[in-house]
């Protein structure tokens, strides 16, 4: 979740489910600039295991740091 996104929903500006409406857009939106990212062919570099818990809405920074690393080289499992 976005420091925005979470300072108005625990001042209660949103209720829960528009801001996980809104983080299911955030991940629909980081797949499709996934898409268009130029990737060059890299050396394998390694591999790397990200988890977070099942169901958690805070898996953004999880899979902005996935779409990194894959673009580096590693394979993210």
């Amino acid at each position: 979740m976005t420091p925005m996104l979470e300072r108005i929903y625990l001042k209660g500006e949103i209720s829960l489910p528009p801001l996980l409406l809104a983080i299911e857009i955030m991940h629909a939106r980081i797949d499709a600039l996934k898409s268009h990212l130029k990737v060059e062919k890299m050396p394998f570099r390694g591999r790397v295991v990200l988890g977070i818990v099942e169901g958690d809405p805070h898996d953004a920074g999880k899979n902005i740091v996935k779409a990194m690393l894959e673009a580096k080289g590693f394979e993210v499992l």
